[in-house]
C-alpha cells in the first residue's frame, strides 16, 4: 500500500535532491546522558557500522562470542544505508572480556569496550546527532535559506517516519490483519512493530488534521502541553498567559494522543481532535484489547543545534533530535527527496 501524503507545515519543499548517495552522506551518532562505570556484569561496545542493520550487528556479536541473542542488547535501531555510531551491551557475569579484534571490517568497527553495571534497554538513549548530505541539489539559494531559518525557528510537525510503517506500509497492513483475526503475532518483536505501527498511523492522521488547521504548533482549548525533553505534561486553559513565550522558547509543545486504553487526558477542542482517531475503530479497539494505555506525543519537533552548509549542488545539515523523533520529518519540509538507495532497520 502507499502511505498517505501527510500534510506539510510549510507548503511544497523549495528544493529537490538525493540522500544516501553514499553511506557517509547519512551519519548518525547515538547520544546518552551517562558514562560507563568501568565495572559490572555488562560489556558496553561503542560501534561504528556501515551497510548493516542493528540486528545484523547483534547477530555477528552473538555468533562471534557464542552468547545467546537474549544476552545482547541495544537502545535503538539505526539505519542500514548509513554510517551509524551506536552502543551494544553484552551480558558477561563472571566472564572475561571476549577478544573482538577479528570482528573489525569495512562494515563494522569497535571503537571501545567498557564494563558497566546495567544493560542497555530499548529507548534508553537521549537522542541522535545527524549529519546529512543532500546531493544533486536543485534549489534557489535564497529560498532554501529561508526555509531552513523557518525550520530552525519554528520546528516541523512531529510525524512518525515512514520506516515505522514498514516497506510499502507492510506493518500497518499486518496490524489491520492481526486486529481483524484477533490474533497478534507471537514474536514479541513483531508484535511490538505491529502495535507501534497502528499507534503511529492514528497519530499521523490526527497530526495531519492539525497541520491543515494550522494548530500543530499552537495550543487548543483543553490542550495537554508536553514539557520539552520528557513525557510530563500539564493541562492548559485559554487564559494561560505564559504559554506563548514558553512555546516560542520551545520549552513546551502541544500534544496528541497515542492511542490505548482509557480516555485521552485532553479536554474541549483538543479532546475533540483526539477522539477523531475513533474514525478507525478497528485500530483503536485493537490497541485497547492489546493492553496499551493512553499516552501523549508532542505535535512539534525542533531540530536542535541546526546548522547547514550550502555548497555547489549539495547541502550538508547538522542537527540533533530526541529519541522517537525522525530526521525524515525535518527533510520532508525542506527537500523533495529522490532516494538512490534503500535499507533501514
Amino acid at each position: 500500500m502507499s502511505l498517505p501524503n501527510w500534510l506539510r507545515a510549510w507548503d511544497d519543499p523549495p528544493a529537490t535532491g538525493h540522500i544516501r548517495q553514499h553511506p557517509g552522506h547519512f551519519q548518525v551518532i547515538e547520544q546518552f546522558d551517562f558514562q560507563p562505570t568501568g565495572n559490572g556484569e555488562f560489556l558496553l561496545l561503542d560501534v561504528i557500522k556501515t551497510g548493516l542493520t542493528t540486528a545484523d550487528v547483534a547477530a555477528r556479536l552473538s555468533s562471534h562470542t557464542g552468547l545467546h541473542p537474549s544476552k545482547i542488547s541495544y537502545s535503538g535501531l539505526k539505519d542500514k544505508w548509513a554510517v551509524c555510531r551506536q552502543w551494544f551491551s553484552l551480558h558477561l557475569p563472571g566472564q572475561p572480556d571476549p577478544d573482538l579484534s577479528t570482528l573489525d571490517s569495512e562494515h563494522l568497527q569497535i571503537q571501545s569496550a567498557t564494563r558497566h553495571q546495567r544493560k542497555l534497554r530499548r529507548g534508553s538513549h537521549q537522542g541522535n546527532q545527524f549529519q546529512i548530505v543532500i546531493s544533486a541539489l536543485a534549489a534557489e539559494p535564497d529560498l532554501i535559506q529561508e526555509r531552513l531559518q523557518l525550520i530552525q525557528q519554528q520546528g516541523v510537525p512531529n510525524y512518525f517516519g515512514e520506516q515505522r510503517f514498514g516497506r510499502q506500509g507492510a506493518n500497518i497492513e499486518s496490524a489491520r490483519c492481526a486486529f481483524q483475526s484477533g490474533r497478534l503475532p507471537r514474536s514479541r518483536h513483531v508484535r511490538g512493530m505491529v502495535l507501534s505501527s497502528a499507534r503511529a498511523w492514528l497519530f499521523n492522521q490526527s497530526l495531519s488534521m492539525r497541520v491543515a488547521a494550522r494548530t500543530w504548533n499552537q495550543p487548543l482549548d483543553g490542550e495537554c502541553m508536553i514539557l520539552d525533553g520528557c513525557q510530563s505534561w500539564f493541562a492548559s486553559g485559554v487564559d494561560d498567559s505564559d504559554l506563548a513565550p514558553r512555546l516560542e522558547r520551545a520549552d513546551i509543545h502541544p500534544s496528541l494522543a497515542l492511542w490505548g486504553r482509557g480516555d485521552p487526558d485532553s479536554q474541549g477542542e483538543s479532546l475533540a481532535v483526539d477522539l477523531m482517531a475513533r474514525d478507525e475503530p478497528e485500530l483503536c479497539d485493537g490497541l485497547e484489547l492489546a493492553g496499551l494505555k493512553q499516552q501523549r506525543r508532542a505535535t512539534r519537533l525542533m531540530a536542535r543545534d541546526l546548522t547547514w552548509t550550502l555548497g555547489d549542488g549539495s547541502l550538508t545539515l547538522n542537527f540533533s533530535l530526541r529519541r522517537g523523533e525522525y530526521a525524515t520529518s525535518v527533510l520532508r519540509e525542506l527537500v523533495a527527496l529522490r532516494p538512490v538507495a534503500e535499507g533501514t532497520d
